[in-house]
């Protein structure tokens, strides 16, 4: 299959690029240094779309001005759909959207506004598109203080740094899915992709846990703790990935 992945040199979007490719597929890639996707006439986005069977827009922005976030969720997607239609790429689609786009907050409610774009498109043009809202990702390679609180304490704790904690989050429970999990859940999604239609999924934790027992975790990590569960070797994959 020839997919693409616009995001591929992001947390996600990279694990997803060599995921595919050792399974056998053929990817190609987008990322924001490659390709303006508020500007939907370069050329680079254009050879993206074409010849591709299945895209997955894994592109985004967590944080940043409301502007930013805007611009890189909801206009990013619209862009995208239009060169697709203007050039009538026959691809499928999956959006990694988040299950924060049931929230009021400008990133879940860009992610929201995404998913209603990704919905007509395909109403409109017959296309199959699959929206995948996804709990907070960890794994190898993210970016402390961006991508999630797995990330940043990861980060602190291989550096031996104090964890940030806000005392009234500690209770605060985070649910949590290690990146090469989701690329098996996107695997098994493209299996049973239909022609057309439209599907809205929510992606189940592999774990929910507290952000005070999360940081003990990682932090017992620093001090040669051993992981026991699956999701702890996950967790500490991750911990060691910032220690390089």
């Amino acid at each position: 299959m020839r997919i693409g992945i616009t995001g591929g040199e992001g947390f996600i979007g990279s694990h997803l690029r060599r995921f595919f490719a050792k399974q056998g597929h053929k990817v190609s890639f987008l990322d924001k240094k490659g390709v303006d996707f508020i500007n939907p006439n370069q050329a680079a986005l254009r050879r993206f779309v074409i010849g591709k069977d299945l895209i997955i827009h894994a592109a985004g922005i967590n944080r940043g001005t409301d502007t930013e976030i805007i611009s890189g969720n909801i206009i990013a997607a619209h862009n995208l759909l239009l060169v697709m239609g203007r050039f009538r790429s026959p691809a499928k689609l999956i959006f990694l959207s988040s299950i924060q786009a049931a929230l009021e907050n400008i990133y879940g409610q860009s992610k929201k506004l995404a998913e209603i774009i990704f919905r007509d498109y395909s109403l409109k043009k017959g296309k199959f598109v699959s929206v995948l809202r996804l709990p907070n990702i960890f794994g190898e390679n993210s970016r402390p203080f961006y991508n999630s609180a797995v990330a940043t304490f990861c980060y602190q704790a291989a550096n031996n740094k104090p964890l940030s904690i806000d005392p009234a989050n500690r209770k605060k429970k985070i649910p949590l899915l290690y990146v090469e999990n989701l690329a098996e859940i996107i695997n098994q999604e493209m299996a049973k992709m239909p022609k057309t239609g439209f599907n809205l999924k929510t992606i189940k934790p592999e774990k929910e846990i507290s952000v005070g027992a999360l940081a003990d975790l990682i932090a017992g990590f620093a001090n040669g703790s051993k992981s026991k569960t699956a999701f702890d070797k996950n967790l500490y994959k991750t911990f060691l990935s910032f220690k390089k």
